[in-house]
C-alpha cells in the first residue's frame, strides 16, 4: 500500500494492545472516522455491524424495517424487501427461508407484480414483517473459536448437517474444537434453498440437501485449511440418502446417480453418519422458524447436544440404519424382463444333454432352466428374485431352451442370417 502511495484509513480493532500501538503511531483518531453507533461501539464491516468492545456481530435491519414501514402488500414490495437482507453467512437463514417460500408460492399462483396479495398469503407475510424488528436483538460472536480452546496446531472439526422438506432444503456447518476436555461448538455458516417447483420425492430432496452440504463443506474446508488443518463430518437424518452415498452410484437412475457421483468426488463417504431428526439443526432451514426460536435456540447456534460432549458418537441413530428394498426400488435402474444373458455354453447339445440327464419330464427341465436363469439374474442385479417360480420365469426359460436347441441344430443358418447372407438351399430349414 505504501509503495502505491495509498494511505490506509478507518482503522478499527477489538485488541487493546493494537489500539495502544495506533495511538503511539498517531492513529488514535482513525477509530472514530466512520462509526455507525459510537454509543454501542459498533462499526460497519463488510456489510455487517461489529461491536469492537465485546467482539460480536450485529445484524443491520434498519433499512429493511424502513422499507417495510409503508405497509405495501404486493409481490414487488416483497421482493424488494428480500433484496435488502444482507446475510452472507446464513445466520438468519431459518427466518429468511419463510419469506422465500412465500415468494415461490406467489410465482406458482401467477400473482402479478402490483396485485394485492391473497388473504392467506398476506396474513403469513404480515406475521413475518411483524417479527423483523426483533432481529436487531441478535448478537453473534465474531470469533467462532474460544480463546481458551484450540491452538493453530489443533485439528478443527467441521460438522455439516443437512435436511429437506417439501418446501426447502439446506445445510448448516459448525466448528468444533476440543482442548483439555473443554468443547467449543459454534455456528459457522449455513445455506438454504427453496425446493424445486417440479414436485420430486422426499428422498431426492434429501439428496439435494446432501449435495449442497458436500459443495459448501468443500469450499469452507479449503478456506479453513489455509490457517489450520480441519476434519469434516456430515450428518443427515435420511437413511436412504446414507444408503445412496455409501454405495455404488451406477445402480441408480440418472438423477440419483449423478448427484451421488458428485458427492463421492467431493468428500469421503465414511464421514457420513445418521442423526435423528430432532437433533438435526438443519431442520430449521427446511421448515423455517419464527424470530423467537431463532434468537433463543441452542440447537441452532450451538448444534446438537452430542457435539458438545468430549467423545461424540459417530452415529447417533438408535435404530438399524438399514433400509428395505421397497424404499429404494423406485430409483433402481430398470432392467428388462428379457435382458440379454451372459451364459457361456461351449457345446449346446452337450448342455441340453446334461439337463436331460436330470429328468425326462418336460416341465421339470423347464423348472431347472428357470433356476439357472434366476441364479444369473441374482448375481447381476441388486433386486433378487426369490420365492416360487412365476409364469413369466417359466415362459422365459422355455424360450431360452428353444433358442439353445436352435443354436445347436441350425448354427450355420443362424450365422448366415446374422451376416445378412442367404441360407443354403440344402439347409434343414
Amino acid at each position: 500500500m505504501d509503495q502505491a502511495s495509498m494511505v490506509l484509513r478507518k482503522w478499527t480493532t477489538n485488541s487493546d494492545e493494537l489500539k495502544q500501538l495506533w495511538i503511539r503511531e498517531g492513529l488514535e483518531n482513525q477509530l472514530q472516522d466512520n462509526p455507525i453507533s459510537p454509543r454501542a461501539n459498533s462499526t460497519k464491516v463488510l456489510g455487517m455491524l461489529w461491536n469492537t468492545v465485546e467482539d460480536y456481530l450485529i445484524v443491520g435491519t434498519q433499512s429493511l424495517v424502513d422499507s417495510l414501514s409503508n405497509n405495501e402488500n404486493t409481490k414487488r414490495h416483497l421482493l424488494r424487501a428480500i433484496g435488502k437482507i444482507f446475510d452472507p453467512l446464513g445466520l438468519l437463514s431459518p427466518f429468511i427461508i419463510r419469506v422465500k417460500c412465500i415468494l415461490q408460492v406467489l410465482w406458482m399462483k401467477e400473482i402479478s407484480w402490483d396485485e394485492e396479495l391473497p388473504p392467506d398469503i398476506q396474513k403469513t407475510w404480515c406475521q413475518w414483517v411483524s417479527e423483523v424488528p426483533r432481529l436487531s436483538e441478535l448478537q453473534v460472536p465474531r470469533y467462532v473459536l474460544s480463546a481458551s480452546t484450540g491452538e493453530p496446531t489443533d485439528v478443527l472439526e467441521l460438522h455439516c448437517f443437512c435436511d429437506a422438506s417439501q418446501k426447502a432444503y439446506g445445510v448448516v456447518i459448525y466448528t468444533r474444537v476440543v482442548k483439555d476436555c473443554n468443547v467449543e461448538v459454534n455456528l459457522l455458516v449455513s445455506k438454504s434453498r427453496v425446493a424445486p417447483l417440479t414436485k420430486i420425492t422426499m428422498p431426492r430432496l434429501e439428496l439435494l440437501g446432501a449435495l449442497l452440504a458436500a459443495r459448501l463443506a468443500s469450499k469452507v474446508k479449503a478456506i479453513v485449511d489455509l490457517k489450520r488443518p480441519s476434519k469434516v463430518f456430515f450428518w443427515t437424518d435420511s437413511k436412504i440418502t446414507l444408503h445412496w452415498i455409501k454405495g455404488s452410484s451406477k445402480r441408480w437412475k440418472s438423477f440419483v446417480s449423478n448427484r451421488v457421483t458428485e458427492i463421492q468426488s467431493l468428500c469421503d463417504t465414511s464421514a457420513w453418519a445418521h442423526c435423528p431428526g430432532k437433533q438435526n439443526p438443519a431442520d430449521f432451514l427446511s421448515r423455517g422458524v419464527n424470530v423467537e426460536i431463532l434468537l433463543n435456540s441452542d440447537l441452532w447456534w450451538k448444534g446438537p447436544q452430542f457435539l458438545r460432549e468430549v467423545d461424540f458418537p459417530t452415529d447417533t441413530g438408535n435404530d438399524d440404519t438399514s433400509i428395505s428394498l421397497h424404499d429404494i426400488s423406485d430409483e433402481l435402474k430398470k432392467t428388462s424382463d428379457y435382458s440379454p444373458l451372459t451364459l457361456t455354453v461351449l457345446n449346446h447339445n452337450s448342455f441340453i444333454d446334461d439337463i436331460l440327464k436330470i429328468s425326462n419330464n418336460y416341465m421339470s427341465i423347464i423348472r431347472v432352466m428357470c433356476y439357472v436363469l434366476r441364479f444369473i439374474h441374482n448375481v447381476k442385479n441388486i433386486e433378487r428374485l426369490t420365492g416360487h417360480l412365476t409364469i413369466k420365469e417359466l415362459q422365459r426359460a422355455e424360450i431360452y431352451l428353444v433358442q439353445l436347441v436352435q443354436q445347436g441344430e441350425f448354427a450355420e443358418e443362424i450365422k448366415n442370417l446374422r451376416k445378412g447372407a442367404t441360407v443354403p438351399r440344402n439347409s434343414k430349414v
